[in-house]
C-alpha cells in the first residue's frame, strides 16, 4: 500500500456500498483498479469470478487484465473484465430464448447497417436529403434511451426523424430475419429481459458480488440502467469518473450519470483523485485555469509535485499554412541547436484530413514521420467480403453476409435473380441460404 496516495488508499480500503471514484486525468486511476480487484480476491476473499469491470474499449479491457496478472495468479476462475458490449453479448448467449433471436446470432457491423437503411429508405430518404448515417443514429439515440416504437412522438412529415419512425420496425424486422443484433441492441435487449423476467434478474444480482465502471461519464442512458440493475441487489459498485473528461455527448454520453448516482444510491461515498502524476505544475494550473468554466457538480483541483516546468508556449496563425509552418521550424530548431530526436516529438489533430498538409511540409523538411489512425484493415473491401464468408459460416441465417458474398466472385448471378431469391425468402418465412440449397438443381 505504500505505493499510492491518502485517497487511493481510502479507494482501495472501501469495500461495503457504492464508491464515486471522481479521478482527474494521470491520477492512477487504472492503477487503483486493478489493483482493487486484486485487493477484494486477496483481502476480502470474493470469488474471482464474482467481480466484474467494465471498460469502454477493449483496448483498456486486456491492458486491464494484463496488469491484473502481473499483481496476482489467477487460475481457470477469473474475474469479468470487458467491456458494455461484450457484457450484453455474454447475456444474450445465455437468454437469447428470451428474444426473438434464434442460438447463433450475429452482430451486424455499422457499414452493413448503413447499407440495410439505405436499401430500406430509397428514394424517400433522397428527398429529404438524408444519410443513412443520420437515421441510423436517430435509431441508435432511441435504442440507447430504451425508448418503445410505440412511445415516439409524432415528428414533422418530411423530416429524417419522422423517417427513421417509419423505418425503425422495417429495419428491426430485416435485423430479426438474419438473426442479427447491431450493437445497441446489445444493451438494451439484456436490460429489457431484466426488468420483465424477476427470475433472470434474480440470478444475474447475484451472480456479481462486486462491481466496477470506469470511464464513467461516458455512459449512456441504457449503460446506466444495465449497470444499476446489475448491482441493486448487493450495491457493491465502484464507479471511476471525471465529468471533465465527458467528450461523447454527441453519440449519447450523459455525464449527469454521475449525479444520478447521488439520487439512486443514497449511501453513495465520494473519493476525489487529484493528484497528477504526469503533468507538471504549470501545465496543470493552466488546465484548471480552462476546466473551472466547466458546470461541474464536484470541483476538482489537479496538483502534482514534479515541480512547476516550462513555459507553455501558444502559437497564434494566420492560416492553416502559416501554423504549419511554424511547427515544423520549431520541431527543426529543436532538432538541430537541441540535439532532439525525431521520435521526440508528436504533433496532434483534431481531424485526420490536417494530415496532409503536415505531411507535405515534413517531406519537403527531410522530416521522417509515422501516421497514427490510418484507415483501418478491417474496412478493406476484401477483407470485409472474407469476414462475410466466415459470418455465413458461423449463422446461414445471415442474409447480410449472404447477399453481399453470393456474386463475389461474379458467378453470374443478376439482380432478377436476387429479387426472385428475397421473394421466395419472405413467402416461406426462411433465410436465403435455406432458400438457395432447397431449390440447387
Amino acid at each position: 500500500m505504500s505505493q499510492f496516495n491518502e485517497k487511493q488508499k481510502e479507494a482501495l480500503n472501501h469495500r461495503y456500498g457504492p464508491l464515486l471514484v471522481l479521478a482527474g486525468a494521470g491520477s492512477g486511476k487504472t492503477k487503483v483498479v486493478t489493483h482493487k480487484i486484486a485487493r477484494l480476491i486477496e483481502k476480502d476473499k470474493i470469488s474471482p469470478e464474482a467481480i466484474a469491470a467494465i471498460t469502454f474499449t477493449n483496448k483498456a479491457a486486456q491492458e486491464m487484465e494484463t496488469r491484473l496478472k502481473k499483481i496476482i495468479r489467477l487460475n481457470k476462475n477469473k474475474p469479468y473484465i470487458g467491456t458494455f458490449h461484450s457484457l450484453g453479448l455474454k447475456f444474450l448467449r445465455a437468454h437469447y430464448d428470451e428474444t426473438h433471436l434464434r442460438k447463433g446470432f450475429s452482430i451486424i457491423d455499422e457499414k452493413d447497417c448503413l447499407e440495410i437503411l439505405a436499401d430500406l429508405s430509397g428514394e424517400r430518404r433522397a428527398k429529404i436529403k438524408a444519410s443513412p448515417f443520420d437515421i441510423k443514429q436517430i435509431i441508435s439515440g432511441w435504442k440507447s434511451k430504451l425508448l418503445d416504437i410505440g412511445d415516439l412522438p409524432k415528428f414533422k412529415k418530411n423530416s429524417v426523424e419522422n423517417l427513421a419512425k417509419n423505418l425503425v420496425r422495417k429495419y428491426n424486422h430485416a435485423l430479426s430475419l438474419s438473426n442479427l443484433v447491431d450493437f445497441d441492441d446489445l444493451i438494451s435487449l439484456p436490460i429489457k429481459i431484466l426488468l420483465s423476467n424477476n427470475e433472470i434478474r434474480e440470478k444475474w444480482e447475484k451472480r456479481f458480488e462486486y462491481i466496477m465502471v470506469d470511464e464513467y461519464q461516458d455512459t449512456n442512458y441504457s449503460q446506466y440502467q444495465f449497470t444499476k440493475v446489475l448491482s441493486c441487489h448487493r450495491k457493491n459498485l465502484m464507479i471511476v469518473g471525471d465529468d471533465d473528461q465527458s467528450i461523447y455527448s454527441w453519440r449519447g454520453a450523459l455525464p449527469e450519470n454521475l449525479k444520478m448516482l447521488e439520487s439512486d444510491f443514497s449511501n453513495l461515498k465520494i473519493i476525489k483523485l487529484e493528484q497528477n502524476y504526469r503533468s507538471t505544475g504549470r501545465i496543470l494550473n493552466i488546465s484548471n485555469h480552462l476546466i473551472k468554466n466547466n458546470p461541474h457538480e464536484h470541483l476538482k483541483v489537479l496538483w502534482s509535485d514534479k515541480g512547476y516546468g516550462d513555459k507553455a508556449k501558444v502559437l497564434v496563425n494566420e492560416n492553416e499554412y502559416d501554423e504549419t509552418e511554424k511547427i515544423i521550424s520549431d520541431i527543426n530548431y529543436l532538432i538541430f541547436s537541441k540535439k532532439y530526436r525525431f521520435d521526440s516529438f508528436a504533433i496532434l489533430m483534431r481531424s485526420n484530413h490536417q494530415a496532409r498538409l503536415f505531411e507535405k511540409t515534413l517531406q519537403a523538411h527531410n522530416i521522417p514521420y509515422v501516421i497514427s489512425g490510418a484507415r483501418s484493415f478491417f474496412d478493406y473491401k476484401e477483407v470485409r467480403d472474407l469476414i462475410c464468408y466466415m459470418r455465413l459460416v458461423a449463422n446461414l441465417e445471415d442474409n447480410n453476409a449472404l447477399l453481399r458474398i453470393l456474386n463475389k466472385p461474379r458467378r453470374g448471378i443478376g439482380q432478377t435473380t436476387i429479387n426472385l431469391l428475397m421473394e421466395t425468402s419472405q413467402i416461406k418465412g426462411c433465410n436465403l441460404a435455406r432458400v438457395i440449397m432447397e431449390n440447387k438443381e
